[in-house]
């Protein structure tokens, strides 16, 4: 067994669920089956075309929507919190890494109102020699807000005090 079969094995075993798509330059069919019966979910035969990993990837992402995949959902929004990705009806939404820090501390703490310097704090996990401030916050707050829209998710301020993703129903 080769390695990433092997590793394949180990994280079924060790319960792991979340969706795998192995690729591979051995396309024989033995080979396939063997990947698909070691755990995973797909397989792509390389080379392949980007738009069809990409649509592999969002057929995954839709077979595998359960309870143990780790994304909070807030309406047409839904955050991984693995990859750290953002996703509006399915769709992508590219973000700085600031803006990640952000919508990621909102997301955790959905309908609470979560500090300005705990954002300040995350921000600057991203890059120790910034220096994150109510101010930086603000502007990030403000690009997130144009990027998801009010009818999608509404990002509360609470001035003086800092911010909340408004839960949805």
């Amino acid at each position: 067994m080769d390695g990433g079969l092997r590793m394949l094995s180990q994280l079924r075993k060790m319960g792991q669920s979340f969706p795998i798509l192995a690729m591979s330059s051995n396309g024989n069919p033995e080979n396939i089956a063997r990947t698909l019966d070691g755990g995973a979910d797909d397989f792509l035969v390389k080379p392949f075309a980007i738009e069809e990993l990409e649509a592999r990837v969002r057929a995954l992402r839709r077979r595998c929507k359960h309870p143990t995949r780790p994304c909070i959902t807030n309406g047409n929004l839904e955050f991984d919190t693995v990859d750290r990705t953002l996703y509006l009806d399915d769709t992508r939404i590219k973000l700085s890494p600031y803006e990640l820090s952000v919508i990621e501390v909102l997301f955790k703490s959905l309908g609470r109102i979560v500090s300005v310097d705990y954002i300040a704090e995350e921000m600057n996990k991203v890059d120790e020699r910034a220096k994150a401030n109510a101010s930086a916050i603000a502007v990030n707050v403000h690009r997130l807000r144009r990027k998801i829209s009010r009818e999608h998710a509404t990002i509360e301020t609470f001035r003086g005090v800092g911010y909340r993703l408004k839960k949805l129903a």
